[in-house]
């Protein structure tokens, strides 16, 4: 649908420019405070996912989430914008179940997805605006609107234990 697409577009023209494979719309549909959209999602174990939740102007947040088939949290973007967007690299399950919720508003909410080689997840990262580029299940990096047009990172590897509570 070509109207959904287009919440994500912005994304995926930056996140194709740093060389993401096309993206695919996991899931679609209209959502008022509270209510959520999902899907379940492949992932190859030799690649990355970039995932994208976007929103319509009606919604002034929402939030994106990615869990393992055991309920675990896998990624997230909690962050407070109409926009939410994550990278999940090896190694990680075999299939995610990416689920986005509006937080306030209402409106049409999409998901989409693109396949992204593990050697250019950074750039994408980075051009995609991504919350966490996660490495691995328990240590990721972090980039941010600020830190992507400087070309810096913050990176709480070191910290892997205590770091998933400072990013939500």
């Amino acid at each position: 649908d070509p109207a959904f697409e287009s919440l994500y577009a912005d994304v995926a023209k930056r996140a194709r420019a740093s060389g993401a494979a096309a993206f695919e719309m996991k899931a679609h549909g209209f959502g008022a405070e509270g209510e959520r959209i999902g899907a379940f999602v492949d992932v190859e174990a030799d690649a990355c996912v970039l995932v994208s939740a976007n929103a319509s102007a009606g919604v002034t947040d929402v939030d994106a989430f990615a869990y393992a088939d055991d309920g675990s949290t896998v990624a997230a973007d909690e962050r407070p914008n109409p926009q939410a967007v994550f990278m999940v690299c090896p190694p990680h399950p075999g299939r995610i179940f990416v689920s986005a919720r509006v937080v306030t508003g209402a409106g049409a909410v999409v998901i989409a997805t693109s396949r992204v080689e593990v050697a250019q997840a950074d750039a994408v990262s980075r051009a995609a605006d991504a919350r966490a580029f996660w490495t691995s299940m328990s240590c990721c990096r972090t980039t941010s609107s600020a830190s992507v047009g400087s070309g810096s990172a913050t990176s709480p590897c070191a910290a892997c234990a205590a770091s998933y509570a400072d990013f939500n």
